[in-house]
């Protein structure tokens, strides 16, 4: 399906945006809505348990759309709702 160092630079990106979100401070001042952090936590779990179990390779291609639509969300809040 995907080869394993791909795998692995992907859980790196994903896990370096989670950090970037969460260290921005987006929650703590509300910009994003709850469910955005989230879904980008939940996609670097399951992309993390995706990558470590054998067989287990669709719950990194889950983890990917899983990150995506919470991406997609944090870009939609900040497109509608700019900070001024």
């Amino acid at each position: 399906m995907v080869g394993r160092s791909r795998c692995a630079l992907l859980l790196k990106g994903f896990s370096s945006c989670l950090v970037g979100i969460s260290f921005n401070g987006a929650e703590t001042v509300n910009a994003l809505p709850h469910w955005v952090p989230g879904l980008l936590i939940t996609s670097t779990f399951i992309g993390f348990l995706g990558y470590l179990i054998q067989g287990f390779d669709i719950l990194f291609v889950i983890s990917g759309v899983i990150f995506g639509i919470g991406f997609i969300g944090a870009g939609f809040t900040v497109w509608l709702h700019p900070v001024r």
